[in-house]
């Protein structure tokens, strides 16, 4: 049977993931074996969070440890390295690999071609506001040399991919991320957090882990200049390993040491639908996105979208939402689309549904799904 390989950073909910499993299930639907494998980190819930008897889920952090560790090795340990990869990756006898996040891409594609696998493929799912070509190394020629079929989830990532990796752009294809309805379309009670909130009072949401990129401080200190009355920010999300630890605790600092009021600190849960049914707003401060996951949940929510002027969200919104995208590195501009909302609710009504039809007629679909198999067609893999 054919054998599909994710290898993905971590087994933890996440913008990857959520796509990973998403693409998985529908996989395994159409008779594929799935194995996913994280390297540096786990979440059990996230692992039982994966229903199909289809799906194999295997946590490897040894090899995620080596992969770390390996520019700290001497020449011939580094010749092992690569020996003992190549048979790690033949182990599971793939016969596609879909590595996620540019080092594991970078090792993978390296040796794919040894791994007995007829298809790999090397991604770009950031956002890059300045793309510069990459410096040149002998790992990213024989990436290269390898021929892994490029995708990007966004035609802003394309165009980066094309100038990092000296790429001609029409090799890239764009495969953007689609909804997971069933995970979106989860219902539960409100948490108990939301009693203090009334019914007129207005509410920010921000989804997001706390990795640097997503920048949570600007957002605070937004709120802050912002001043808001009868307004709330409630933010989801935490994230695993220090970074995301130390960023949340910074947060945490922050609300405190500024005596930010009306500002929620979620934590590690999953927002239900009735979560983002109660919003006014989503919002998102991150300083770089690919094509992110929850601008298209806020959209598909009816929920305008307050953001930074960022490729991965400018290309994602309605029309009638950019005057919500502030500059990316005022704070001010920031705070005062911030008051903007709450002084304009009856504009945010037509923001909302343009986003909410954009999401439900481009964001719904198993585009995203089907494009990978007609990829794999092209490969003859199906």
């Amino acid at each position: 049977m054919r054998k599909i390989l994710f290898i993905i950073p971590n087994l933890t909910f996440g913008g990857i993931q959520t796509q990973v499993v998403l693409l998985a299930n529908y996989l395994a639907k159409n008779g594929f074996r799935i194995t996913i494998i994280g390297l540096f980190s786990k979440d059990q819930k996230f692992i039982d969070n994966i229903q199909s008897s289809q799906i194999e889920v295997v946590y490897s952090p040894n090899e995620g440890k080596r992969i770390r560790e390996y520019n700290r090795l001497i020449f011939f340990r580094k010749i092992n390295f690569w020996i003992d990869l190549i048979k790690w990756l033949r182990s599971f006898r793939p016969t596609v690999i879909l590595p996620y996040t540019s080092k594991i891409d970078l090792f993978i594609n390296v040796v794919w071609r040894l791994s007995g696998a007829k298809l790999s493929f090397s991604f770009e799912r950031g956002g890059h506001t300045n793309p510069e070509k990459e410096s040149s190394s002998w790992m990213r020629s024989m990436r290269k040399l390898s021929a892994p079929v490029y995708v990007a989830n966004s035609q802003h990532g394309a165009l980066a991919m094309s100038i990092m990796r000296d790429i001609p752009l029409g090799k890239i294809k764009v495969i953007k991320n689609s909804l997971d309805l069933n995970r979106i379309q989860r219902s539960e009670p409100l948490p108990n957090f939301f009693k203090q909130i009334n019914d007129k009072e207005f509410v920010f949401l921000m989804v997001a882990n706390f990795f640097n990129e997503k920048d949570h401080i600007f957002l605070l200190k937004a709120w802050e200049r912002a001043s808001l009355k009868g307004a709330f920010l409630i933010i989801y999300g935490l994230g695993k390993g220090s970074e995301c630890l130390q960023n949340f605790e910074k947060a945490r600092t922050f609300i405190k040491r500024e005596k930010l009021q009306n500002v929620i600190l979620a934590g590690s849960r999953i927002p239900s639908k009735e979560v983002f049914v109660r919003a006014n707003v989503g919002v998102i401060s991150s300083v770089t996105e690919g094509c992110p996951n929850v601008v298209m949940e806020y959209m598909y929510f009816g929920l305008p979208v307050l953001s930074r002027r960022i490729p991965g969200v400018e290309e994602l919104v309605s029309s009638s939402n950019v005057k919500l995208l502030s500059s990316i590195d005022s704070i001010s501009d920031y705070a005062e689309k911030l008051l903007w909302c709450v002084e304009n609710p009856e504009n945010l009504t037509a923001i909302g549904k343009s986003n909410e039809r954009k999401a439900k007629e481009e964001f719904v679909n198993e585009q995203m799904q089907l494009e990978y198999l007609e990829v794999f067609s092209e490969h003859r893999v199906l």
